[in-house]
């Protein structure tokens, strides 16, 4: 990777950049690389290294077109262990991205992309067929700079002007996704739901989507376990925090939602694949 750096002898730099040309646009030379080459071209650092760039062989079976977590929930493509370690990594991600530019409070299911790959799938018939799998382990936040919020998609949970609880918007997000990961289906898509199509105002709609996963939290926590219902809930209603706050804002309260929310589901994931074995 590394070529040489600008105290290097003339003679020695001038030798390895010869070999391959400088990179001008890194984005354009990658989408057009020929991934038998063994170095796309050296790259300037602008601080006197250069350094030679590598085609990625690890990406070679990865197709260009991702997949959202909307679409899988729609089809109930996913398996229970998917689901759980998909909710701890989601969970973790908003401790990571809460107020930046990548995951905005009012994210969602249509927010979390897939890369996919080409694999194999068996026919009742004995042949075989090839299909187009996600990537389950490595979700991925889709961004689109130079433009407001955090994009793609407007249907998002929105935050509520007059909500019915205090709650901090971005985790009472994650609580939806983890309602949304526990039944497989889409929130919307659940029977509990309602399901009139007349135009409601937005803190109709807000108060709508808090009253239908409050009254969800019961079942939730009967048929998943204490471990993960506990903590859907203390996303949806918030956390009883000493100092009464209901923001990730405040690093004490974050603190408290990692040990209680993140932690908690993490192991409960793993308390399932330990009883997969």
């Amino acid at each position: 990777m590394f070529a040489s750096d600008i105290d290097t002898p003339k003679r020695t730099l001038t030798f390895e950049l010869e070999l391959v040309q400088e990179i001008s646009d890194l984005c354009t030379t990658i989408a057009s690389t020929d991934r038998q080459k063994t170095a796309l071209g050296n790259l300037g650092s602008g601080e006197g290294w250069w350094f030679r760039m590598s085609a990625a062989s690890d990406c070679e079976d990865y197709r260009p077109e991702a997949v959202s977590l909307d679409s899988l929930l729609r089809r109930e493509a996913l398996r229970m262990s998917d689901r759980l370690r998909l909710g701890v990594q989601l969970a973790s991600a908003v401790m990571q991205l809460h107020r930046t530019e990548w995951l905005g409070e009012s994210w969602g299911k249509q927010d979390i992309f897939f890369l996919q790959r080409v694999a194999q799938a068996q026919l009742v018939s004995g042949g075989v067929d090839l299909i187009l799998e996600p990537v389950i382990e490595k979700p991925f936040v889709r961004r689109s700079f130079g433009t407001a919020g955090n994009i793609l998609n407007t249907e998002q949970i929105r935050t509520a002007k007059s909500p019915l609880a205090a709650y901090d918007k971005s985790l009472f997000s994650l609580g939806i996704v983890l309602i949304e990961l526990w039944f497989g289906k889409r929130f919307q898509d659940l029977p509990e739901y309602p399901k009139h199509t007349e135009k409601r105002t937005e803190d109709l709609t807000d108060n709508t989507d808090f009253l239908v996963a409050f009254r969800l939290l019961p079942q939730i926590q009967e048929k998943a376990g204490s471990v993960y219902g506990i903590a859907a809930k203390r996303c949806i209603v918030g956390l009883e925090y000493p100092s009464g706050s209901t923001t990730l804002d405040d690093d004490g309260f974050k603190s408290a939602v990692h040990h209680n929310v993140v932690y908690e589901l993490e192991r409960n994931w793993k308390k399932y694949v330990d009883q997969s074995y």
